[in-house]
């Protein structure tokens, strides 16, 4: 019958006024037969009433010992530790009001601060298999003081996509174009990233509509393909499905709408692959890159983005030291000096590591202010326990334990904390908004930025 038992103590709970006030009729009148029965024995009136209070002993104790048998004392007690700590941080408005808004404006700060670092930093990128894609450029030992990274040119794309082994898929991007789009309303200067056929294969993103590219999408003849972006398809095709197949003219040629991409794609832009082109915008639409016969020759054209997915089980040692081959036999007549090797970085390393130092300095520079705003607020504390020492030796007095006098200390600690955090989760929003807007816009991942950190 246990169940029963635990039932009717619960329901204890919520009858604890009436239940108290019978039983402290009931004590009254136990006191009162005990003094009868003094006064019969021929104690005088007042002596027998102190007699029956001293032997009955201490009533406060005596309803607390009776409740804990008939509900749930600590659900009880704790409900009147809330009651008794709201009346408290009433009577001290100015204590209670300094306090939320202090932690509120630290937890806010270091809210928003870390949203930024988690999606910036923490959150892995939004491909399939992220560790396996590796960004890849150049390293000429005779340049090093001017360019310590060269991009990739036509050539080495294309010796390393029919020569390496360790590679599952390469592909490269020449960014940051401008096409403009005429037709169908008023004409538009949109920024356009050329790229080879297997990009997004490569990242194993799939269009929300249509499909990626045609295998043969970068070779000449067969170039007139584009995927738009979600965000210039809402804008200025209305979000209309049928736009697919259909022909779209950029710069005075006509292209078919092959795919639209889903609102989460994002390709690294050309100042999240390569510093030197810090404040690159991102691509309304991508086309596919054709490689003329002047861009062909080992030493022309340096100025590729690479993107490479590495095969199951390949380390990054292993793939460089494959490229390196086929470098060493593509760059053989050259000096050794002006040899290119390989640099391979994991792309998110790429994207964020130009930004990575300084958002976890200023993550630091924020946390110590949160603990500066604790500890000041733990010294409010103290102060006004101190203040408060005689309300606890009078409540001492009357039955309570240390115990009973520090779960009440904590439990307005808590209602504090509380409408703190409650309040830095609203200011944290807003606090979020504000950082979005004044970081720079080169801050890779700064679009993908909420307040739970997530990536969307």
């Amino acid at each position: 019958m246990t169940w029963k038992r635990q039932f009717a103590r619960l329901r204890g709970v919520f009858s604890g006024r009436r239940r108290a006030s019978e039983l402290r009729n009931e004590i009254r009148a136990h006191i009162a037969m005990e003094e009868e029965e003094n006064v019969e024995a021929g104690m005088p009136s007042e002596e027998a009433h102190y007699a029956a209070l001293r032997r009955f002993g201490n009533m406060t104790l005596a309803q607390e010992r009776s409740r804990e048998m008939w509900a749930w004392n600590w659900v009880e007690t704790f409900l009147q530790d809330i009651r008794y700590g709201f009346r408290q941080l009433r009577r001290s408005p100015g204590f209670a009001a300094v306090s939320v808004l202090t932690l509120a404006l630290g937890l806010a700060a270091s809210a928003a601060i870390f949203s930024v670092i988690n999606g910036v930093l923490l959150q892995p990128l939004g491909y399939a298999n992220p560790g396996q894609l590796v960004a890849i450029q150049l390293l000429v030992p005779g340049w090093a003081n001017k360019f310590p990274m060269v991009p990739l040119n036509p050539a080495t794309y294309l010796a390393w996509s029919h020569q390496a082994k360790s590679l599952a898929g390469i592909a490269v991007a020449d960014q940051g174009e401008t096409m403009n789009l005429t037709g169908g309303g008023e004409p538009a200067l949109l920024s356009a990233d050329a790229v080879t056929a297997k990009l997004f294969d490569v990242l194993r993103a799939r269009p929300q509509l249509g499909r990626n590219f045609l295998p043969d999408a970068d070779q000449a003849g067969h170039n007139h393909e584009v995927i738009l972006t979600n965000k210039l398809w809402q804008s200025r095709f209305h979000g209309d499905p049928g736009i697919l197949g259909h022909m779209i003219v950029l710069n005075g040629s006509p292209y078919s709408v092959a795919g639209i991409l889903p609102p989460s794609f994002h390709f690294p832009t050309q100042g999240e692959l390569n510093p030197v082109f810090a404040g690159s915008v991102e691509a309304d639409l991508y086309v596919p890159l054709v490689f003329e016969e002047e861009d062909l020759a080992s030493d022309a054209g340096f100025g590729l983005d690479t993107i490479a997915r590495l095969r199951p089980g390949v380390s990054r040692a292993q793939a460089v030291a494959d490229l390196n081959v086929i470098l060493s036999r593509q760059f053989r007549s050259l000096p050794s000096e002006l040899r290119p090797k390989t640099v391979m970085m994991p792309l998110r390393e790429m994207i964020v590591r130009s930004s990575k130092g300084g958002l976890w300095l200023l993550l630091a520079a924020v946390l110590a202010v949160l603990l500066i705003i604790c500890l000041n607020l733990a010294n409010l504390a103290l102060t006004r326990s101190t203040a408060r020492a005689h309300e606890a030796a009078i409540r001492s007095a009357l039955g309570a334990s240390r115990g009973r006098l520090l779960r009440q200390s904590l439990t307005e600690t808590l209602l504090l904390g509380l409408a703190g955090g409650g309040l830095g989760l609203l200011l944290a929003h807003w606090a979020l908004r504000m950082l979005l807007t004044i970081m720079p816009a080169s801050l890779p991942r700064l679009h993908n930025v909420r307040l739970d950190g997530a990536v969307v």
